[in-house]
């Protein structure tokens, strides 16, 4: 968390020292872990997106397409679109007497198209998290 909301692994590392009254690790430390943990990620999503467990047919798939215009702050341009994705299986009541709904099998996507960069960052929540 510290490496996605910090300004760098100096920063990390000088939150650390401030937290723990110690400095425990370099942010060269700091650095190569999130490499290495990164890298295990990476190569677990490529095993799950290549393996057919978790693939299933369902009779219906919706799909749900937004952009969002978010505000940024200390940018150079002081907008920025996030495009949103749900797919989901439908609607079903949150208990029986109820009027309100909820999504059937949600998935969520998130993607930033910076202008500055040549590549597009996606953000996969589960469920459980966006409801949170």
């Amino acid at each position: 968390m510290l490496g996605v909301l910090g300004a760098s692994y100096r920063a990390a590392c000088r939150m650390l020292e401030t937290m723990l009254g110690f400095r425990p690790v370099s942010h060269e430390t700091i650095r190569q872990q999130v490499i290495r943990v990164g890298g295990r990620v990476e190569q677990e999503e490529e095993q799950k997106r290549s393996s057919e467990e978790g693939t299933r047919k369902v009779p219906v798939l919706f799909v749900e397409v937004d952009g969002l215009n978010v505000s940024m702050q200390h940018e150079a341009t002081h907008q920025q679109e996030v495009k949103i994705m749900t797919s989901h299986e439908g609607w079903q009541p949150w208990h029986p007497a109820s009027r309100e709904y909820e999504l059937v099998g949600p998935s969520y996507h998130l993607a930033i198209d910076e202008k500055r960069r040549k590549e597009i960052r996606a953000l996969k929540k589960t469920c459980s998290q966006c409801q949170k």
